[in-house]
């Protein structure tokens, strides 16, 4: 599975899947390739919705963003994108994910890895 390593606002580094947020009106599996185009320089095709899950953001006190999860294939190489905040990528064993993977992120690993 593909991960991303971004940081938070203190400056720590943690792993997530790569991603954001949709437009007003935008169907999400657009955001999807959307946002994998922006933060990956890559071609995504977007499958279907997997899972599902919230993050308090700490840096944003009584923000809680709702994140769906996506069986993706990228079409084209990654690279990740520093000026949209993805210090790196990485293809991980959904069995041995980094160090710093958000817990979150974590439990999707292990229930829909292969």
């Amino acid at each position: 599975m593909l991960l991303v390593r971004e940081r938070h606002a203190d400056g720590r580094g943690f792993w997530t899947f790569p991603g954001g947020g949709a437009r007003p009106r935008e169907p999400l599996t657009d955001a999807v390739r959307r946002e994998l185009d922006e933060e990956l320089d890559c071609v995504a095709v977007v499958g279907s919705p997997v899972s599902r899950f919230w993050y308090a953001h700490v840096s944003r006190p009584s923000t809680v963003s709702v994140y769906t999860v996506f069986d993706c294939a990228v079409a084209s190489e990654v690279h990740p994108v520093r000026g949209e905040g993805v210090l790196e990528s990485r293809w991980v064993d959904p069995d041995q994910p980094p160090a710093r993977t958000l817990p979150q992120v974590r439990h999707v690993l292990r229930d829909h890895g292969p």
